[in-house]
């Protein structure tokens, strides 16, 4: 089975604030602002830079924040990415 690949909404167009470890995300596309952690924030920066799967993702994230990649920060990701697409900020895409 194919693992999902992941991209930001065509509609969302972001605008970050942080403020020690409070990140700020205004999505221009929706007018909405989402206060988010750092592994949030981290995730949909990723995110912007192009379409990607999880395992990817857990890399480019574990070598930005400095964890460990593993099982819990898979189990945390796989939260985060569930969270944001319910709000619209993501979708799953084909290729």
């Amino acid at each position: 089975m194919l693992e999902l690949v992941w991209a930001l909404n065509p509609l969302s167009s972001f605008r970050w604030r942080r403020w020690d470890d409070d990140w700020v995300v205004f999505d221009a596309g929706s007018g909405s602002t989402h206060q988010v952690d750092a592994l949030t924030a981290v995730t949909l920066m990723c995110l912007e830079c192009g379409p990607s799967d999880l395992s990817n993702l857990e890399e480019q994230i574990a070598e930005e924040l400095e964890l460990p990649r593993g099982e819990k920060l898979s189990r945390v990701l796989r939260g985060v990415i569930e969270r944001v697409h319910a709000l619209g900020l993501i979708e799953p895409i084909t290729q």
